[in-house]
């Protein structure tokens, strides 16, 4: 066991320490506030105060920043020399500033900077640019796993008898459906005002595969269903589903609720695989949308949802996050930038949010994103080959520090067709890089 020294011990430390030491690190703790028991103790010791103590330990010189109960303007001072980078905060009782990982950890995980008013992206919520971690450039590193590594080491180097469970890598491969068909079962009205728009607009693409998917019964574009059931049969990997419900409008185009083949679809995908929902657009505003769309998908699977993935990543904090915890989702998979790549939360493995306007964790547990395709493809330009490149990339370091992977692409991104030409290829060498 590790005893961990704290002279006030406080939701937010209790909190971060709990996951740096136990979720990643793997290690069996206690925390104390009685100088008496960890002065005795001869285990493993971390001293997480300014008081000196005449034994074997570990110490941080805390900040102040954990000791809070209330929202406070935070701005770290963030220094990168000999590839570490290292966030500093004013000491506790001090006016002097500390490199504090425990609290730098707790400012990344629990979203802190969030709070706080900012300058919102093209979906109107809070997107890379205006990030600490985007405007340091370190966005594409999982700090909070490389502190609780570092801190890991210099434990088990100074008590290495020091007991641990080692985390293992693990892989989710989630597809949003956005749009379940590109032409099939939306109706005539749909179908013929596409059309339509298709020839005003000279689209000659689109205009041949409705014609050959409506006329000539062809495989729609966007049925990629059986491919995808296949891959995961032959991966062995996770797959998990993500269903948009909202009523149609310029960022929800999916099919009504009401729809035959839709139902009949998602029944069948959730035989093989998880689904969830993919609250619409507007659903961040309005609560009662979410309500409904997700009880919309209870009837269609006959059993409760509890998996959400916010559509186009929007969150919006805390709002967001009181909605789906008050609806009965217990998991999150949206915790990642729309934008860019890279860990929003500075961490690569799960964790439960806290909620910084009650301070408190809650159970909501919160997946971290690290890529999606349409951030590679369609935001930063990258081709099918630079894509892959960069997911490798992002693998290796998933793996290098045993967290989750989580990726999301959709099922219209996976069709080798017109936009999305050579990604499926770009799928395909992802699913064996994960599998390495």
């Amino acid at each position: 066991m590790l005893l961990i020294y704290c002279e006030n011990i406080t939701p937010r430390f209790k909190y971060i320490s709990r996951y740096i030491l136990e979720e990643i690190c793997g290690f069996e703790i206690k925390i104390t506030s009685d100088h008496s028991e960890y002065i005795s103790f001869e285990g493993p010791s971390l001293n997480y105060s300014n008081r000196l103590f005449n034994k074997k330990e570990i110490q941080i010189a805390p900040a102040s920043f954990l000791f809070e109960n209330s929202l406070n303007p935070a701005n770290p001072r963030i220094e990168k020399r000999d590839n570490e980078i290292d966030f500093y905060f004013p000491a506790l009782h001090s006016e002097l500033w500390v490199k504090d990982p425990v609290a730098a950890s707790f400012f990344l995980l629990s979203r802190y900077e969030e709070y706080f008013p900012y300058s919102p992206g093209k979906y109107n919520s809070y997107e890379a640019h205006v990030s600490i971690s985007f405007l340091h450039g370190i966005l594409n590193k999982p700090l909070v796993n490389e502190w609780a590594e570092k801190l890991k080491r210099q434990l088990i180097e100074m008590f290495p008898s020091t007991p641990f469970c080692p985390q293992n890598f693990s892989a989710i491969v989630s597809i949003d459906i956005d749009q379940a068909f590109a032409f099939q079962n939306r109706g005539r009205l749909r179908n013929f005002l596409s059309f339509f728009r298709n020839i005003f607009f000279l689209n000659g693409k689109l205009l041949s595969a409705q014609i050959k998917t409506i006329l000539f019964k062809g495989q729609d574009p966007y049925d990629t269903y059986t491919y995808l059931n296949q891959i995961q049969s032959e991966s062995k990997l996770q797959f998990l589903y993500f269903v948009n419900l909202g009523d149609y409008s310029k960022f929800d185009k999916n099919l009504d609720t009401k729809n035959h083949s839709l139902k009949k679809l998602l029944a069948g995908i959730h035989s093989y695989a998880p689904v969830g929902i993919h609250p619409s657009f507007y659903s961040n505003d309005i609560p009662s949308k979410f309500d409904s769309e997700k009880k919309a998908l209870e009837i269609m699977l006959g059993e409760p949802v509890t998996k959400s993935r916010q559509h186009y990543l929007k969150i919006m904090m805390p709002d967001t996050y009181h909605h789906l915890l008050n609806a009965g989702i217990e998991e999150d998979y949206s915790m990642g930038y729309s934008t860019r790549p890279g860990f929003r939360a500075g961490t690569c493995t799960p964790f439960y949010w806290f909620d910084l306007s009650k301070n408190e964790e809650t159970k909501l547990k919160v997946y971290p994103v690290t890529f999606m395709e349409g951030t590679l493809g369609e935001d930063m330009k990258l081709t099918p080959t630079q894509g892959l490149k960069l997911m490798e990339d992002y693998i290796d370091l998933v793996k290098k520090y045993n967290g989750t992977l989580l990726c999301i692409w959709h099922n219209h991104s996976v069709n080798d067709w017109f936009f999305w030409k050579g990604w499926k290829k770009t799928f395909e060498q992802m699913i064996e890089k994960i599998k390495e």
